[in-house]
């Protein structure tokens, strides 16, 4: 999900005086509801024991031999509730270094299959933490698991397979800042966050094995938050548990389904509607709510060197990055489709495709107000927003976190018509039997 950090500057909170005073968003369809209890997690699926292929553990000190190799990895979300992440920094490496339990593993791509310590060579291998942790190139995921398998181009891919609230603290670390984020925006973002994680596995899981990307095609996952010394004497890290125990479980739905709502970083005044931006079918529809402090902070500049231009060209299969001419703006002036014109003609391209060319980071976001083209090439560039602009805004929740709003009544403003309900984990769903 492109979620770009926002301003960590803060005002103080509100007194509970001042709180009641100011005023709410609207209630009714802006306002979330209690669902019922929804098993989320392959509803008919018979919960069997973990389906190792080449699983290393450490057992005093000795380690078990690999078992018969399975033709591809198990679908460890259906079966164990489990997040299966894959790790783009390690997409084609050819050599993998894990750490598990206290013992060094190399593992590497071999022809058609995945080599051990021993030489072996086998179609997959699970790296499983038993007694300690798991460290992939020395981050440590704590009691994680990995699979190496594989790539179809060259070198291995890698995953990481992740109890579901450990993937949400990891991702609300890693997409929100927490210096001084209020208690209801931590809850608010883990909602969101294990509403995307349990609504696209979901989605995907209808047409191949299911998993997410720890960047920005899916969710920021940087592994399990690591604080320094004025960050843990602040009392963030007690902060950030308390508040994905406090929403555990807890997911938005439309339609009765999980849904993979976006959020983002700033939306610059006024939201975007999910299906402008990302098409029929998303999460959310047509729902957009107002943000008036991040309207007031919201504004950006940048400065467009040549070389990025024509890297973006190129990108684009252009011969020449011009001024891009909006021919679809949603109703705040959000771009939505733009023509490129080069030297071969006009070619239409969807505002998102021009951003991601240029860069998130570059191109904050698609809420263009001028573009212009300098006489050396570059182009001087202003606009509002940091992100998609779909879902929640960050910015706009701490905000109302700060004016007294739980977690519920934000994602009531900024998901319209969704309703709240409570995963089932897989365990949990087989005690019950």
């Amino acid at each position: 999900m492109n979620v770009q950090r926002p301003d960590p500057r803060r005002t103080p909170p509100a007194s509970e005086a001042r709180r009641a005073q100011r005023r709410r968003p609207a209630r009714g369809a802006a306002t979330l509801l209690t669902g019922v209890v929804l098993a989320l997690w392959a509803t008919a699926c018979v919960v069997l024991p973990p389906p190792h292929a080449h699983t290393l553990e450490v057992h005093d000190g000795g380690r078990r031999r690999p078992e018969r190799a399975q033709p591809e990895p198990p679908d460890v979300w259906h079966t164990r509730g489990l997040v299966p992440v894959r790790v783009t920094a390690h997409e084609q490496a050819r050599v993998v270094f894990v750490e598990v339990d206290g013992e060094h593993h190399r593992l590497a791509r071999r022809g058609d299959g995945v080599a051990l310590d021993d030489g072996s060579v086998q179609p997959f291998v699970v790296v499983a933490a038993r007694t300690g942790s798991l460290e992939l190139e020395g981050v440590d995921h704590g009691r994680a698991e990995l699979v190496a398998i594989p790539h179809p181009v060259q070198g291995l891919r890698v995953e990481l397979w992740l109890d579901l609230e450990a993937y949400v603290e990891g991702v609300v670390s890693a997409e929100l800042v927490l210096w001084d984020a209020p208690a209801a925006q931590l809850e608010a973002q883990a909602i969101a966050a294990r509403s995307y994680a349990v609504g696209t596995l979901d989605r995907r899981a209808r047409a191949a094995r299911a998993f997410l990307w720890d960047g920005v095609e899916d969710q920021a996952y940087r592994g399990p938050y690591v604080p320094d010394a004025a960050a843990t004497k602040r009392g963030i890290p007690a902060r950030l548990t308390d508040a994905v125990r406090a929403t555990s479980g807890q997911v938005l739905t439309f339609g009765g389904r999980a849904a993979d709502v976006r959020f983002h970083a700033a939306c610059g005044g006024h939201t975007a509607p999910a299906i402008a931006i990302f098409g029929p079918g998303t999460a959310g529809g047509t729902g957009t709510a107002t943000c008036p402090g991040c309207a007031v902070r919201g504004g950006w500049s940048r400065h467009l060197e040549r070389s990025t231009l024509d890297a973006a060209a190129r990108t684009l299969g252009l011969e020449h990055l011009g001024r891009p001419v909006a021919t679809s703006s949603d109703a705040s002036g959000r771009w939505l489709e733009v023509e490129l014109r080069d030297m071969r003609g006009v070619r239409p391209v969807p505002a998102n495709e021009l951003r991601r060319a240029l860069g998130w980071n570059t191109l904050p976001s698609t809420w263009i107000t001028t573009w212009t083209e300098l006489p050396d090439g570059s182009a001087d560039v202003t606009g509002r927003g940091r992100g998609h602009g779909v879902g929640l805004c960050q910015e706009g929740a701490g905000d109302l976190a700060r004016r007294g709003f739980g977690a519920h009544e934000i994602l009531g403003h900024y998901y319209p018509g969704a309703r709240l309900t409570r995963v089932v984990p897989v365990d949990a769903r087989h005690a019950e039997r």
